[in-house]
């Protein structure tokens, strides 16, 4: 390797495996790819990386998105193990499926998606309990066959999430998070689905009145702030931690069924009544920590 005259290494003279290192450190995959016009050295070399980051300003345009995973793939000499993707504000559902349905196949580790990302966490808290709120579009999620961790957070714009089946192949999701998401009416997450799902988080979404869990793998499962949530039917026979808080409203009368024989701990921070609320035996279950509206009869 060259030095100067002063003895001091030169940046293009480090190894190619430290160069790959440092743009990855980044976090800015579009600032990263630039570095291709410095010299031939240069080239495509950001394609080395394994972790991709995008920022995209323009709510009707994320071509640079698509375009990049796309150069990205042809160079690529390993698979993406992570995809983060910012929207700083109101992407719309066509922008944001073009660049889904290029990502979808190349991910083989997390998929990280936030929408309206400058928008303060206070005013979509605020969001979540308005009456009337904005229609922002639906895009459905496509299918991403080797992705094992998904972790969506929409901004309300609306979710629709694929037929059965199309997480079937190995290596199979393992992690679904999904918040501030504006469904319509109802979902079904089932064995067909996602076969090998392991934790599911729904946090602080709208629209979602009927939600149907059928999953035999999962072990953890968080389901905080629903707030149109009039049915829940869930049959998790391998669930070990179930969290619920701010789901059901007596003015509701939600109707509940929860099949979870295995399950160890339970964090209940919501309302319940044993009319409407009904749990199958749970012989490992330890003592579980409540903070109910109401609640009458036992566990």
């Amino acid at each position: 390797m060259d030095c100067d005259g002063d003895g001091d290494l030169e940046l293009s003279d480090l190894p190619s495996e430290i160069l790959v290192y440092i743009l990855d450190q980044l976090k800015d995959t579009r600032a990263a790819a630039r570095t291709s016009v410095l010299s031939r050295r240069w080239r495509n070399l950001w394609a080395r990386i394994p972790r991709l980051f995008f920022r995209n300003h323009q709510p009707h345009d994320s071509s640079h998105v698509s375009d990049a995973l796309a150069a990205h793939a042809a160079h690529a000499v390993s698979a993406i193990t992570q995809l983060t993707v910012m929207s700083l504000y109101s992407a719309t559902p066509d922008a944001t499926a073009s660049w889904l349905c290029v990502a979808a196949p190349l991910i083989s580790g997390e998929l990280c998606f936030r929408n309206r990302s400058v928008v303060p966490m206070r005013t979509l808290i605020q969001e979540l309990d308005e009456e009337v709120v904005e229609e922002r579009g639906v895009f459905e999620l496509p299918c991403f066959p080797k992705a094992t961790v998904i972790r969506l957070s929409l901004g309300f714009l609306g979710l629709s999430l694929p037929p059965s089946g199309v997480f079937s192949a190995q290596p199979a999701l393992r992690k679904l998070h999904l918040e501030y998401v504006q469904f319509h009416g109802e979902c079904t997450l089932d064995d067909g689905m996602m076969p090998f799902l392991k934790e599911l988080v729904i946090c602080r979404v709208r629209g979602l009145a009927n939600l149907t869990i059928k999953l035999k793998s999962l072990i953890r499962m968080n389901l905080s702030e629903i707030v149109d949530l009039l049915r829940l039917n869930a049959v998790v026979p391998g669930l070990k931690n179930l969290y619920v808080r701010s789901c059901l409203y007596r003015w509701n009368l939600p109707l509940v069924r929860i099949v979870a024989e295995e399950v160890e701990d339970i964090s209940w921070a919501t309302w319940y009544d044993p009319g409407f609320v009904k749990f199958s035996e749970m012989p490992y279950l330890k003592m579980p920590h409540t903070d109910c509206c109401h609640y009458t009869g036992t566990w």
